[in-house]
């Protein structure tokens, strides 16, 4: 996968502007920020969505929504790693839950139907009756964290062609690093990291088959956006549009106003259909918010 890092991006607007002041970098981060925003708005976020899992607990039929969910796409269950049903169905209006739930309490091995109550719990229908560990899935819209890390250099590798481990000398490694991108300098393939395992050793999502392998290799280590590669130049075109503009350089600012406007044009219509509509299985959705998702689920009171 090609990719560009943050620090490059970043690096790619001072080159430009020739202004390396600790305000202009600071605006320059804050625009990019902003403009990662955007690209992912256009997108409706389908390029990006996550998905997570929790406990169904018998006879509990409230469940909080991950912490970075928008809003949810899709609910259902797996009962097996290998076995699930079919995705529930969303129901939209709060009368017609009420309707739905009326009468006499209803239980079942597998819920068919969910309901988002406020901003942060899903309500499902019918109540399960029985423990599933790991069964309830949702797949949904995440919120994007600001990005803001340097790229990491400081020590050697060693990596082997074949193998996800990334063996580090003089390496600090951290937990922070997972989701990032990492490259061996002399070769240029980036892989997303994994998984954290000690301050000298990563997982790769893939393997790595590389031009080089072997001990003492210099290496990068880059926080990069959650976008298809091809969109990542469109942070410092937003980025230098806002620059030129505070410069009062209007040929400059309207040269980068019309590239961001194109790509973001071009986003629109590559990405934005398949979410652009606020329906899902034919009814209108709200935008919903956060909680805790990945740890067991609690009751509301």
């Amino acid at each position: 996968m090609q990719v560009q890092t943050w620090t490059e991006l970043a690096a790619i607007v001072t080159e430009t502007t020739g202004d390396d002041s600790a305000t202009s970098i600071r605006k320059t981060k804050r625009s990019m920020n902003i403009a990662l925003g955007k690209l992912l708005a256009a997108m409706g976020r389908e390029t990006t969505h996550a998905k997570k899992k929790t406990n169904i607990i018998a006879d509990q039929s409230t469940y909080q929504m991950p912490e970075d969910c928008i809003r949810p796409s899709i609910l259902w269950i797996e009962h097996d790693i290998n076995v699930s049903e079919p995705p529930l169905i969303e129901v939209a209006s709060q009368e017609e839950w009420q309707l739905m739930k009326s009468g006499v309490v209803r239980t079942a091995s597998y819920p068919t139907h969910f309901f988002v109550e406020g901003n942060d719990i899903v309500e499902l229908y019918p109540t399960p009756s029985a423990n599933i560990t790991n069964g309830l899935v949702m797949s949904y819209e995440p919120s994007q964290a600001a990005l803001s890390a340097d790229d990491y250099t400081t020590g050697t590798i060693t990596a082997t062609n074949g193998d996800d481990t990334i063996t580090g000398s003089g390496t600090t490694f951290t937990q922070a690093m997972v989701g990032r991108y990492f490259k061996v300098n002399n070769d240029g393939q980036w892989y997303k990291i994994a998984a954290y395992v000690s301050s000298t050793e990563i997982t790769l999502e893939n393997y790595y088959n590389g031009n080089v392998a072997g001990a003492s290799l210099n290496f990068t280590i880059g926080e990069a956006p959650n976008l298809p590669p091809q969109f990542h130049d469109a942070l410092t075109d937003y980025a230098l549009m806002r620059y030129y503009q505070g410069e009062k350089d209007r040929a400059n600012a309207s040269d980068f106003k019309t590239l961001w406007d194109e790509t973001l044009i071009t986003a629109r219509q590559q990405y934005g259909v398949k979410t652009s509509s606020a329906v899902v299985n034919g009814r209108p959705r709200n935008v919903y918010n956060r909680d805790i998702f990945t740890r067991p689920p609690r009751a509301v009171i």
